[in-house]
């Protein structure tokens, strides 16, 4: 993945929206948006999108027009900006990585063969787009239990996808919501176009901190700076014992720059190991964070990203409390970031 160095996500588009409106999506990101984040110094964007942009659940196998038209144009303004694209699956049939214990796909083995037969669509339908193009099977397998029947899955995909596409680049990555600790539990495909992914959020007491969505960090409630000591930690552990698992290697940490590098160094090893590539899909601090703290942190991931040639997206262009423009008010928010995060080996 050569041209896939340092992206942006262009998530809480056609993916986590609020209401499936094509109108408004026309209206959400044009082709200006492409030039904008190239002429900020990105080589590629990660596209997150959900399966109803392109199938009715009355008709999994037939694509919508005016949702596959959004990928064509995206990858048109793509290639005219000279920006290469990664399509992700963020939300498949029977799928997605924030409905634990509800999820279905890989107890199915209809909608397993729904999912594959998705990107063999893709995988025909863009054949001839070369190396600009790339695919992320599926966003965030986040239950260990589901681990080996994911593995299977994109395994035979793979094989799928580069039968009707040889070449293609294609990632995905391991469970807890790809976690850099599930690396080293992928079996290696023989295929030198398979590339290992995971996502950075670490340490999540920092990069989430202040975010509803999240629980740990709505009832840890501390302003944590980086780099620094993490607030009371110990006892907040020995309050709420549900968080010992997630939290546990924080116990004798400081949230600092060794935190980041123990993780990221799990990548380089990976990578020595195998021979095989890793890719960051996603990686972001939530706009709760002072900007001085969230600098100090794009500085040093960015310093191990590119010490171990790590391509990677950044969560995220639009909102979602992480974005580098405001749609509303059609401005950047914070020019520093880009800065930093656009250096490259």
């Amino acid at each position: 993945m050569k041209n896939f160095k340092t992206g942006v996500n262009f998530g809480c588009w056609i993916s986590q929206y609020r209401n499936l409106d094509y109108a408004l999506f026309r209206k959400m990101s044009t082709r200006d948006d492409v030039m904008r984040i190239r002429d900020w110094g990105f080589d590629h964007i990660r596209l997150p999108f959900d399966y109803p942009l392109l199938l009715d659940d009355s008709d999994l196998y037939t694509f919508k027009p005016e949702g596959i038209a959004l990928l064509d144009d995206m990858l048109q303004w793509s290639a005219d900006a000279g920006v290469s694209l990664l399509l992700d699956l963020h939300w498949a049939p029977g799928y997605r990585f924030q409905d634990i214990g509800r999820n279905t796909m890989f107890e199915s083995d209809e909608l397993k063969k729904v999912f594959t037969a998705l990107w063999v669509q893709l995988a025909k339908r863009y054949s001839g787009t070369g190396d600009m193009l790339a695919f992320d099977l599926l966003n965030e397998v986040a239950e260990e239990g589901y681990f080996d029947a994911w593995v299977g899955l994109a395994q035979d995909t793979v094989r799928a996808i580069h039968a009707v596409s040889p070449g293609r680049d294609i990632i995905y990555g391991g469970v807890f919501h790809n976690s850099v600790h599930t690396l080293e539990l992928l079996p290696i495909m023989d295929d030198d176009h398979v590339v290992y992914n995971f996502h950075y959020y670490e340490p999540i007491l920092f990069t989430h901190q202040f975010a509803p969505w999240n629980k740990v960090n709505m009832d840890y409630l501390h302003q944590q700076e980086y780099p620094a000591d993490f607030k009371d930690i110990k006892q907040f552990v020995a309050d709420h014992p549900q968080y010992e698992r997630t939290l546990r290697r924080y116990l004798d940490m400081r949230c600092d720059r060794d935190t980041i590098k123990r993780d990221l160094d799990l990548a380089g090893a990976f990578q020595k190991k195998t021979g095989r590539m890793t890719y960051c899909g996603e990686y972001g601090v939530y706009d709760k964070a002072s900007l001085a703290s969230k600098l100090n942190w794009m500085r040093d991931v960015t310093e191990f990203f590119n010490q171990y040639h790590i391509g990677r997206a950044l969560w995220n262009y639009l909102g979602g409390g992480f974005g580098l423009y405001d749609w509303k008010e059609q401005k950047e928010t914070n020019p520093e970031v880009v800065r930093i995060i656009t250096q490259t080996w």
